[in-house]
């Protein structure tokens, strides 16, 4: 495949996050998140129930999205925080599952591909800690 396909496609899927992150899910409902019971076509990694502050967990995945489309040579660009984890939870300041912010992180680490990664990303989402209401960002 030429590389400038490769990067249309890239591209092309990196958009599609962009676009599908927005649209309605049960994230803010304080789920631990079990893959098993999803039933929107998302990967919803186990929680463990430990909170993580909003922003350590958008760094943390932003990052390894990062590196890892990094390390595979990948041309790509990821949604920056704190936007990535409120598109999917649609509100400001909640805290995140640390078990779910780790499922993520394996489920990125296990992609095959540039696209196999970015399908990933796009579709890996982070359970929030019920109740976990914004109090007004730090």
């Amino acid at each position: 495949m030429r590389p400038s396909i490769a990067l249309h496609l890239v591209l092309a899927s990196s958009l599609l996050v962009l676009v599908s992150s927005g649209c309605g899910t049960d994230i803010g409902s304080g789920t631990t998140g079990d893959p098993a019971d999803a039933s929107d076509g998302k990967f919803h990694p186990p929680g463990n129930g430990m909170p993580v502050a909003e922003g350590a967990a958008c760094s943390t995945l932003t990052d390894a999205q990062t590196q890892h489309f990094m390390a595979m040579g990948c041309a790509s660009t990821t949604r920056v925080c704190p936007d990535f984890l409120r598109t999917q939870a649609g509100t400001d300041c909640l805290q995140y599952d640390q078990g779910a912010v780790n499922g993520c992180l394996q489920y990125y680490a296990d992609a095959t591909s540039c696209m196999d990664l970015s399908q990933r990303a796009s579709v890996c989402v982070v359970a929030t800690i019920a109740g976990s209401a914004p109090k007004g960002c730090p």
